[in-house]
């Protein structure tokens, strides 16, 4: 069996070698864990942004359909933007209205809404009870949170 015996200069070296790939492999992982919460927190910040807009396009929706049902049509259309405003101003908006109950009763409540993304734009369905069945209202918004299309389909 061979003994190695180390100078006294060896051992400190040895010894510095050792504290400094440790330095070295803390400091890297250091990094990569502030990398990596760095990315953490930019994906938290953009989820969360991304729900704050899904919630002021939720309440929007909601609104729209409270103020139909209240026969606010003037208000309800405030949330249009132009092209839908003239496409469906006040006036027809509330035509449109009147059909519906008469096909399906007078307004009851809303039920609930939820949210679909289609060509890349977001729409909120407002499920809502009226005294002879449920209709959806999807109301469709712009990257500047307007309404961009108003549809009312039976609820499946």
């Amino acid at each position: 069996m061979m003994k190695h015996r180390m100078k006294q200069g060896q051992w400190f070296v040895s010894i510095g070698l050792v504290v400094a790939i440790a330095c070295f492999g803390v400091a890297d992982h250091a990094r990569a864990n502030r990398r990596v919460t760095q990315e953490t927190l930019q994906r938290m910040r953009a989820e969360s942004q991304r729900q704050r807009v899904i919630n002021n396009l939720r309440s929007t929706a909601s609104r729209v359909v409270r103020l139909m049902a209240e026969g606010r049509f003037a208000e309800a259309s405030q949330t249009f933007d132009q092209s839908l405003q003239q496409t469906l101003p006040p006036e027809k908006l509330r035509q449109t209205w009147q059909r519906l109950t008469a096909e399906v009763g007078p307004f009851k409540q809303q039920l609930g809404n939820r949210t679909e993304l289609i060509n890349n734009q977001r729409s909120v369905l407002v499920t809502c009870e009226f005294e002879n069945g449920r209709n959806d209202i999807r109301l469709t918004f712009d990257r500047n949170q307007n309404v961009v299309d108003l549809l009312i389909i039976p609820h499946n």
